[in-house]
């Protein structure tokens, strides 16, 4: 074959690698713009950013995450610390110190995590607000996004799936029970014993589900077969709200409820964005919940407790926060396909 009949060949290489640098400039740009926007955003509303340890001691106590550990050296003599799966700990250290309003851009690690919405190592916004409760920091998280996408893409809406998000006025809230009626035909019952929950979701069609799974194993597969496929057609963003207590062990319930949690988690085209609550800050019940998600840890590894964020809670007021994978908001930004 001739060098001549190469050429078309290289020249079509040549062009994709150009479309691919182009892309990953713009990409860059995007991430920039959308981080300044966001620090914008916080200063223009007198919230203080702020700076936490990333190599902790213990870490956080979700039974659901596993952390990744390290050797540190401690006066010359091996240990063991952990890589922050989110900053929260520390940060609510902060407000037990008399801080109002802060928020943090950083670096979380989480192992086994590995897809399209999940990486080992990710960028995560916190922020905290003293004297608040979750529906105000679900108001935060409207505004920021409108405001973050207007000033890095110049319009008021998303396009997600091929579909268009419109981000004006208040989104929609629904609690979770609502919405496993409405899109999983489950009328649950958060006093449900795992075997009934799993007799009523394989009723309702969610092949997946065994007899034996836990409670959380259930409440995840209808979320992940039946919930999160049908938000996908949502015009709007959608908070999803008042989860059940036992699966929000940093929350409060809600007064008078206990079985109900204020805790929200923002969807957008059907992609978990956030996740937020009323801060739980009676250190008795916090350890509580902590004792009993070691129980529940998956893995059945068993990490240190935090005692001083523990002893935090003794001084930290009332107060509401959210996180926010950066990640997932830049995917959504820039329309890649999901």
């Amino acid at each position: 074959m001739s060098t001549n009949e190469n050429e078309p060949d290289k020249n079509k290489q040549s062009d994709l690698s150009e479309v691919r640098r182009v892309e990953r400039v713009s990409s860059l740009h995007q991430r920039a713009g959308t981080l300044a926007a966001i620090r914008r955003f916080f200063a223009e509303n007198n919230f203080l950013e702020v700076d936490t340890p990333a190599l902790v001691l213990a870490p956080n106590p979700e039974c659901h995450i596993e952390p990744m550990q390290v050797e540190v050296s401690e006066k010359n003599s091996p240990g063991i610390g952990y890589l922050i799966t989110s900053p929260e700990p520390h940060m609510k250290r902060l407000l037990g110190e008399g801080l109002q309003r802060i928020y943090q851009i950083c670096r979380c690690f989480r192992s086994d995590e590995n897809t399209t919405f999940h990486n080992p190592e990710f960028t995560m916004l916190e922020w905290y607000r003293v004297n608040h409760d979750y529906l105000d920091v679900m108001t935060d998280c409207e505004n920021l996004i409108r405001y973050t996408v207007g000033e890095v893409v110049g319009t008021d809406n998303l396009i997600v799936h091929g579909r268009r998000i419109d981000l004006c006025g208040q989104w929609p809230r629904m609690s979770i029970a609502e919405a496993m009626n409405r899109y999983a035909d489950v009328k649950i019952d958060f006093s449900w014993s795992a075997e009934e929950f799993s007799r009523a979701g394989k009723a309702a069609g969610c092949d997946s589900i065994h007899e034996d799974d836990p409670w959380e194993d259930t409440f995840g597969k209808l979320m992940i077969e039946k919930i999160e496929p049908a938000l996908v057609k949502e015009p709007k963003p959608l908070f999803l709200m008042d989860y059940p207590t036992f699966m929000s062990p940093l929350a409060k319930a809600k007064p008078g409820n206990p079985l109900v949690a204020e805790r929200v988690e923002l969807y957008i085209g059907g992609v978990e964005l956030a996740n937020g609550f009323t801060e739980q800050n009676d250190p008795r019940l916090q350890r509580k919940n902590i004792m009993a998600e070691r129980m529940r840890r998956v893995s059945k590894k068993y990490f240190p407790i935090d005692e001083a964020f523990l002893e935090c809670l003794h001084r930290m007021p009332d107060a509401a926060g959210m996180a926010l994978g950066i990640d997932r908001l830049i995917m959504l930004i820039a329309a890649v396909p999901t």
